[in-house]
């Protein structure tokens, strides 16, 4: 579908950038300073002509949130377990599951680390033997 220039918007355009970079419609609110409500409007209004809007990556932001992606991140490659982990960041074990989840980390290359881990711990007993 060929769309002329000018039911396209500059902030049509800005909006669409930061969504291609995985922002979700309240991050992009705050930066561009409008309202959640309109950044959607324009998602709706963009759809009706014919433009697909990709979708935002990562966590939804979450002003409760007790500890950022980064300290997540953080922690798990500092090689602690799970239960570690949520010690320390002072949440479940299955939001820190979740949370890795969607970090992309994946629960394959945790329990790998926690493997590794088991290792190492185990390894001094079994020399001693």
């Amino acid at each position: 579908m060929l769309i002329t220039k000018t039911k396209i918007t500059d902030r049509d355009r800005r909006i669409l950038l930061l969504r291609e970079k995985g922002l979700w419609a309240s991050e992009i609110a705050a930066v561009l300073d409008m309202k959640v409500s309109s950044v959607h409007d324009c998602f709706d209004r963009l759809r009706k002509i014919g433009l697909s809007i990709p979708p935002a990556r990562g966590l939804r932001p979450n002003a409760n949130r007790k500890v950022s992606d980064e300290e997540i991140i953080a922690l798990a490659r500092s090689r602690l377990t799970v239960q570690e982990i949520a010690g320390k960041a002072g949440i479940s074990k299955k939001n820190v599951h979740a949370r890795l989840k969607v970090l992309e980390l994946g629960l394959d290359s945790i329990a790998a680390v926690l493997q590794e881990r088991a290792e190492s711990i185990l390894k001094p007993c079994f020399e001693n033997a």
